[in-house]
């Protein structure tokens, strides 16, 4: 099982090793040098590599549609719900 030993901005310790760069944690597993295409924005496209791994619980709903972008926000008006 994974362990996070410490987190603050810029800065995590996983399993003891220090990170400063972005990366997925699993409970078996970290994904090092992962980057999302567009900067601070977050894609569905940016997770295909680690979604079969994630508990269903955490996997909710179909993807956000095209018209409303990657994710959805309150302010955008647009909803995954079908």
């Amino acid at each position: 099982m994974t362990r996070i030993d410490h987190y603050e901005f810029g800065r995590i310790v996983v399993d003891g090793r220090e990170e400063t760069k972005d990366l997925i944690v699993l409970p078996d597993r970290v994904v090092r040098n992962w980057w999302r295409r567009d900067g601070h924005a977050l894609v569905l496209d940016d997770l295909v590599e680690v979604l079969d791994e994630l508990p269903s619980h955490l996997v909710v709903g179909p993807a956000p549609t095209a018209a409303c972008g990657p994710i959805p926000t309150r302010s955008s008006g647009c909803s995954s719900a079908a």
